[in-house]
């Protein structure tokens, strides 16, 4: 399976554990990462709570610094989502989460470290 963000398509790489799994670019090398990792957590229930389930994706890229040194990016999106949420609640957080990561403000956020609006 591959999975293509933008137009960069990323294949499997490698089985981290049963439950997080790796993928890369044509990018990728040794000394150059092009990575994403896909992850999950199983809901823990209890006697009263049927748990959440967790997901978190992880994009990593070795980027190019003002003074031409190198150093690698992480941005990771971490979900939890009680066991019972409706499929429609569910998709509307994560389309909400989607519209902010590519507005302006997130921009703001993230480069400027500003979080005052």
């Amino acid at each position: 399976m591959s999975i293509t963000l933008n137009t960069v398509a990323f294949a499997q790489d490698s089985i981290l554990t049963p439950n997080k799994v790796q993928y890369a670019s044509d990018s990728n090398t040794f000394s150059s990462k092009d990575l994403l990792s896909l992850g999950r957590t199983a809901p823990k229930p209890t006697s009263t709570f049927r748990g959440v389930a967790r997901s978190e994706f992880k994009r990593t890229q070795t980027v190019t610094l003002d003074d031409d040194s190198t150093y690698d990016a992480i941005i990771t999106v971490s979900v939890s989502l009680p066991v019972g949420i409706v499929e429609a609640d569910a998709t509307a957080l994560l389309d909400d989460v989607g519209d902010f990561l590519i507005s302006a403000d997130a921009t703001t956020l993230c480069v400027n470290h500003d979080i005052f609006y």
